[in-house]
């Protein structure tokens, strides 16, 4: 599961739906997105932290990491290689 904690400590479950989270970043729009290394579903998604709805924006097997640089551009690692995204 993947949980948010709040300022004053109380815990919420954004979302039970992955395997296996790998990585998680947010964007700098505040936009969740966490890797899934689960087989047939591999790739990263982007989470709404309010609902838990998912939506995969980048599909790949092997992928382990994710994070943003400082133009706002998503690095996604594997654990040879990583990919930037324009």
């Amino acid at each position: 599961a993947i949980y948010r904690i709040g300022e004053g400590g109380d815990v919420h479950v954004v979302s039970r739906d992955f395997g296996r989270p790998q990585g998680l970043a947010f964007d700098p729009r505040g936009r969740l997105f966490v890797v899934e290394a689960l087989a047939g579903a591999s790739g990263v998604y982007r989470v709404d932290v309010t609902d838990g709805t998912r939506e995969i924006v980048v599909s790949g097997a092997g992928l382990v990491g994710v994070a943003f640089d400082r133009d706002g551009r998503m690095i996604v690692t594997s654990n040879e290689t990583a990919y930037r995204f324009g």
